[in-house]
């Protein structure tokens, strides 16, 4: 169903240096909205339940005006198949605050695993033991704590830790913060290579990488030519299914593919798409309406 146009509703400030967009929507869309926020040019985002239903906030410095990010985002929004009224936002003057401090009171440490902790940047708590994975929250996807991300992260430990012979190499597709691709290499990933085509992202993937004290390499393109034993993937399921030869091209004979991203009534679309091309599915993750896939190249 195509939606009517996004509610508008918009408070004329004085000049002022940020601005509050709100959303109000299903939980289903918090990826899908805070992509698009970042994607029209909003500095950040954060989400809650409150007592007017789900909320994704964003931030941009600007004043308001035609050429704004709001503007761009209405109309992306709009382009979303979803009942009218899916999406009410509304856009008030913000005062200038500092953003760590904000970060601070909602971003917290994510316990992935007894093992795994994905810990924010300025967290330094001394006491943390196992493999930590330290996150700079930025415009980019990827701090741990939306069920997409916690998935792959749970599957990508069990196969890494099980994994037989040499260390093995990875791919991870659609990097965002580096996330998946930082705990894959503190996991035991001997070689490692991190791709999105999102400049912001690959800004943001290479300052946590930093921050980690690794180094390895980041691309705007999936490299040609090359294989890998693991490849991760957490982007949409459509995406997915457009890149499926493309990914069975990555992988070696045997090697397992990571998929995430994925709603549960999508599921079944990409499982099709892939046993298509010799990818047998191994084990479903789930997480709420979220779904994590593994697959094994079989020729």
């Amino acid at each position: 169903m195509t939606p009517e146009s996004v509610p508008l509703e918009t408070i004329s400030p004085e000049p002022c240096s940020w601005v509050e967009i709100e959303c109000i929507t299903h939980h289903i869309f918090e990826e899908a909205v805070s992509d698009i926020m970042i994607g029209s040019g909003v500095w950040g985002t954060w989400s809650e339940q409150n007592p007017s239903g789900f909320v994704i906030h964003g931030y941009y410095q600007e004043i308001i005006e035609k050429s704004s990010p709001v503007e761009k985002m209405s109309l992306l929004l709009n382009n979303i198949p979803a009942p009218p009224g899916t999406f009410q936002l509304t856009v008030k003057p913000y005062e200038e605050r500092d953003w760590l401090i904000e970060w601070k009171k909602y971003y917290k440490p994510v316990r992935i695993s007894a093992n795994l902790l994905i810990v924010p940047s300025w967290d330094k708590n001394e006491s943390d033991t196992g493999t930590i994975v330290r996150i700079n929250p930025g415009k980019a996807f990827g701090t741990g704590g939306h069920p997409t991300t916690r998935l792959c992260l749970r599957e990508l430990e069990e196969v890494i830790s099980g994994w037989e012979g040499p260390p093995p190499s990875l791919l991870d597709v659609g990097c965002g913060s580096a996330i998946l691709s930082i705990a894959a290499v503190k996991l035991g990933v001997a070689d490692c290579v991190a791709v999105d085509n999102d400049r912001t992202a690959l800004e943001n993937a290479e300052e946590n990488i930093i921050l980690n004290g690794l180094s390895l390499p980041l691309r705007s393109e999936i490299p040609v030519g090359k294989k890998f034993d693991i490849l991760v993937s957490n982007i949409l399921a459509e995406t997915h299914c457009q890149l499926k030869d493309t990914f069975h091209e990555c992988l070696h004979r045997n090697g397992i593919m990571i998929l995430s991203g994925i709603l549960d009534d999508c599921a079944d679309e990409v499982i099709r798409a892939f046993e298509g091309i010799s990818l047998k599915m191994e084990q479903m993750r789930r997480e709420g309406e979220w779904v994590c896939l593994r697959f094994r190249k079989t020729s």
